[in-house]
């Protein structure tokens, strides 16, 4: 447990890094972020006006990995706050997403971790 609880503080030291870094801090700092047994790499989601992060438990062994996860999952945080819906079928992958990922490829994001 002691090693979740690490990891836990760790990925949330990188949203906040990340957060002033990329997004100019727009994500709430209500916001948890936090490792989860889950059934994909990243889930983002909003409960009662909270925004959730979670990333896959796996990703702990792999800290780049889970950096990356991270940053594509506070993307689409990111276009939730500023009201981006989307179509449905395009499960918040649409153009708008894609643009956001290449801001952060632009502004160096993935600098060390690809």
């Amino acid at each position: 447990m002691a090693k979740k609880a690490r990891a836990d503080r760790w990925l949330r030291k990188m949203f906040i890094t990340m957060n002033r870094a990329f997004f100019d801090g727009k994500l709430p700092k209500s916001t948890i972020v936090r490792f989860a047994r889950i059934k994909d790499d990243g889930v983002t989601g909003t409960e009662e006006g909270v925004s959730t992060i979670l990333i896959h438990s796996d990703l702990i062994e792999h800290p780049d990995l889970g950096a990356i996860v991270l940053l594509h999952e506070m993307n689409h945080a990111y276009l939730r706050h500023l009201g981006y819906i989307g179509y449905d079928h395009l499960g918040g992958h649409g153009t708008r997403f894609h643009a956001g990922i290449d801001r952060l490829y632009i502004a160096g994001a993935y600098e060390t971790l690809l």
